[in-house]
């Protein structure tokens, strides 16, 4: 493969989060958990390979990637706690992005600027889905 001088190689996520597989079972307390977050983690990484394709900078996608764990893992503690396992993790995911949505705990400890990402990251999240959901609809049950 030539490049020419300066040009980057694709990034992939599994380059940014070499532990992207393994966030199930860091978010998991329970192994229902651990199975709501694999059936989660699809959507995610769809989203974040958006986001990559989009051609951000490499500290905005580590940005985006940190708020999509915290969302998740966020996402695996109110079903865990609710017992929610059989909502659908994509009708659940999209309950969390929208506005008023779910927060990380901690949330009210973050800095001004953590939340301000977290948010954003949220509300990019929201209207991706919005895009495609016309394609997911039938999943969201």
């Amino acid at each position: 493969m030539v490049r020419k001088a300066g040009a980057e190689l694709p990034i992939t996520l599994r380059e940014l989060s070499p532990d992207f597989d393994k966030w199930p079972e860091r978010w998991m307390g329970t192994t229902e958990d651990r199975d709501y977050g694999n059936k989660l983690l699809p959507y995610i990484e769809e989203f974040l390979d958006i986001l990559i394709k989009g051609h951000r900078s490499r500290k905005m996608l580590k940005i985006h990637i940190d708020n999509a764990w915290l969302l998740g893992g966020s996402i695996i503690r109110h079903v865990s706690m609710y017992e929610e396992y059989k909502t659908t993790p994509l009708k659940k995911l999209v309950e969390s992005v929208e506005s008023g949505g779910i927060l990380p705990d901690g949330y009210g400890h973050m800095t001004e600027r953590d939340q301000s990402a977290f948010e954003s990251a949220c509300e990019l999240f929201e209207n991706y889905l919005k895009e495609t959901m016309p394609k997911k609809k039938n999943h969201t049950g």
